[in-house]
């Protein structure tokens, strides 16, 4: 059986140990993790729903990945106004609303059930939001923080994370159509590669929720 399979299977064990060790240790943990807490449910639901009707029930994701893709955006959006205390408003708002319009004309477009065509605008949208939001937690982060490491701060491994997911995916969802309209036969080599930095993000999350247990 080709490779993917397997990958695929350990990268779905992987979106539902986060939640499962929250929930576990949500006595345990600081308030404060429970921002990440909407994210986790919805990589949960996200493997839950690909293993049952993308691997097993072989239903076309097309309109799936859109919808994630777009329900995960507005998560992030979330997080990332919370945990920046309600600063940069404009921010949140603006690439809100340009993502919005985005998903709308990829609707008015009919693509919505073309497997990654559109994607890799929502991707560009969402990856540039999320890697400008970093940017501003890290100066927030070096301002207000009261750990004298970032390593003993849990947000910094799901911020870790992102950045490494973002950007080690952008160009695979930029070039993904291209990809697969030109090299067919191989674009699952290459979406081995998203699941490869989907379980190191999810490891990470695992490491942060592992790291808010209050001693």
């Amino acid at each position: 059986m080709h490779i993917y399979f397997y990958f695929c299977l350990l990268g779905y064990f992987f979106g539902f140990l986060p939640l499962g060790l929250f929930i576990t240790l949500k006595n345990k943990l600081s308030r404060d993790v429970f921002l990440i807490l909407p994210f986790l449910a919805l990589i949960f639901l996200g493997s839950l729903y690909e293993l049952i009707f993308t691997m097993i029930l072989k239903v076309d994701p097309s309109i799936w990945f859109k919808v994630y893709t777009t329900i995960e955006f507005f998560v992030l959006i979330q997080y990332f106004y919370r945990l920046l205390k309600g600063k940069y408003t404009y921010l949140h708002y603006f690439f809100g609303i340009l993502y919005s319009v985005c998903f709308g004309f990829i609707l008015y477009q009919g693509k919505i059930d073309n497997f990654m065509d559109g994607d890799d605008y929502l991707q560009l949208i969402e990856s540039v939001f999320v890697i400008i939001a970093i940017l501003l937690w890290m100066k927030y982060a070096f301002i207000n923080l009261e750990e004298d490491s970032l390593l003993k701060y849990p947000h910094f491994y799901f911020i870790s994370g992102l950045l490494f997911y973002f950007s080690g995916t952008f160009f695979l969802y930029l070039l993904g159509s291209v990809i697969l309209e030109n090299e067919k036969e191989y674009f699952i080599d290459y979406w081995m590669l998203n699941l490869f930095f989907n379980i190191f993000f999810r490891i990470l999350l695992l490491i942060g929720i592992w790291k808010a247990r209050v001693q």
